[in-house]
């Protein structure tokens, strides 16, 4: 003989239909029009699937049909859905504004183009990135991690990426020498 535990019947109040949802969004005509225009115009994917699924809320659309709807979790879109009950519009804006800022002003690039000139003109090997890269660490306390982005600086001042060609150890020396009038003059 199973033993079962005596559980009460819940009172339900008559003015209560179903237990509180969280998510459940009510919107005006007013509103509703101003988040479509906002869906239309906006290119921010990202904002887009945060409007459509309050618009799909506000429809009484259930939680599953949402999240297959934009492609998201059920834990996420509850989120969404919190914020802008909270916030509105404002709190479904995404802050994320992308990439890497720029770690120099454009001033200091310039300083870098004319200390680039300078060095060059006065050496005849230019500067490596390594080098580059340990300049800007120490003048301007930036620092850059990736060969690219050195790279990137080269480039916005006015200077490309070349190979060295090979130096082999039988040159002769007159045409060690007439490479380094050349270089000179240049």
């Amino acid at each position: 003989m199973k033993l079962r535990k005596k559980t009460r019947k819940k009172e339900t109040n008559p003015n209560l239909k179903g237990p509180k949802d969280k998510t459940r969004i009510k919107l005006k005509n007013k509103t509703k029009k101003k988040l479509i225009n906002v869906f239309k115009k906006t290119i921010d994917s990202r904002l887009k699937d945060r409007i459509q699924a309050v618009l799909l809320r506000s429809e009484n659309k259930k939680m599953s049909e949402i999240c297959r709807t934009v492609h998201r979790n059920e834990k996420t879109v509850i989120e969404w859905l919190k914020i802008y009950k909270d916030k509105r519009l404002k709190g479904l804006k995404s802050n994320y504004i992308g990439g890497n800022r720029r770690k120099l002003t454009a001033e200091q690039l310039k300083e870098i183009e004319l200390f680039l000139n300078k060095t060059s003109k006065k050496n005849i090997i230019r500067l490596t990135g390594k080098e580059l890269r340990l300049h800007l660490k120490s003048k301007y306390k930036v620092e850059y991690r990736s060969a690219g982005s050195i790279n990137q600086i080269f480039y916005k001042c006015g200077f490309s990426f070349r190979k060295p060609e090979k130096c082999y150890r039988e040159a002769s020396e007159q045409e060690k020498i007439k490479w380094l009038k050349e270089a000179k003059k240049n």
